[in-house]
């Protein structure tokens, strides 16, 4: 059901874009992006880390996505988080200006949030 309501979202979004002229990709628009890319893959990243290595298992971190649940498989943490950053970007080069930059700000800090609270609970990661 989770899923059908994120498509129907994805969807209606989408069709409202087409109603407008889409405006150019900027390297505004890039540098945006791919900070937000970025940032969601730190958070997947430090997500993986703690359900995953033995060090954070004894500490009983779980997922707080509704979607994914406490302790979701390898397959589903990456499967959604990919059909997110595709999502993200697809409505992004959808978006006219100036409601892209405001969608990409928000989630650019919705990501630096989940990163600065993972790391105050004592996630940390290894390059």
């Amino acid at each position: 059901m989770k899923k059908i309501i994120f498509v129907i979202m994805i969807l209606m979004i989408a069709g409202n874009c087409f109603a407008y002229q889409i405006d150019p990709w900027t390297t505004q628009d890039t540098v945006l992006q791919l900070t937000f890319t970025i940032s969601f893959i730190i958070d997947v990243w430090q997500t993986y880390t703690f359900l995953y290595s033995e060090k954070y298992q004894k500490q009983n971190y779980y997922e707080t996505n509704l979607i994914l649940g406490e302790n979701p498989s390898k397959v589903k943490l990456f499967t959604y988080n990919s059909v997110c950053v595709l999502s993200h970007t697809i409505i992004s080069f959808l978006l006219p200006q100036p409601f892209r930059m405001i969608w990409q700000c928000i989630w650019i800090a919705v990501e630096i949030y989940a990163i600065r609270n993972n790391y105050e609970i004592g996630v940390r990661i290894k390059i």
